[in-house]
């Protein structure tokens, strides 16, 4: 009885495992039509895609195939925004990924002067989106389309 058992659970044990099934599985060498192999940044949107902050601009990757969106420079940060919209900020400046008229995603500058160099990080808060450098702190305004800085040198309520 013992022996019938342990038969029988081997057997249940071994049925279990050997499902078959076809696996959707890529394996993408560095040659193959990516841009750089140093990333970032990464964020997922809503619909399952991935972008990635890197040297050559953001790369995107929808699951199948890789583009590649083209910026100013190197992008050091990515955000995604409740509302869906994608800001980086990068080697020159931060700027925002929308749809072009060909309904393509192209990299729009928002603000591009010398004193937004290297911005390594972004936070989104509500209607603000925040872009950090080593020198100043920028604050974009969604609802007025503007651009305020603040130094580090600066003092707050003084």
């Amino acid at each position: 009885m013992k022996f019938r058992a342990l038969f029988l659970s081997l057997f249940l044990s071994v049925a279990s495992f050997a499902q078959t099934g076809n696996y959707f599985l890529s394996h993408f060498s560095p040659g193959q039509k990516q841009a750089d192999n140093v990333c970032f940044d990464i964020v997922q949107d809503k619909r399952g895609v991935f972008y990635f902050a890197t040297q050559a601009g953001v790369l995107q990757f929808d699951g199948r195939n890789w583009d590649i969106i083209r910026t100013n420079g190197a992008v050091y940060a990515i955000e995604l925004t409740e509302s869906g919209e994608i800001y980086v900020g990068g080697s020159k400046g931060f700027g925002k990924i929308t749809l072009n008229e060909n309904g393509l995603e192209s990299f729009v500058p928002i603000y591009d002067q010398a004193d937004a160099e290297y911005v390594f990080q972004i936070v989104s808060i509500q209607e603000s989106i925040y872009f950090l450098n080593d020198k100043s702190l920028f604050t974009y305004s969604v609802t007025t389309d503007s651009v305020s800085a603040r130094s580090s040198g600066e003092t707050i309520g003084a």
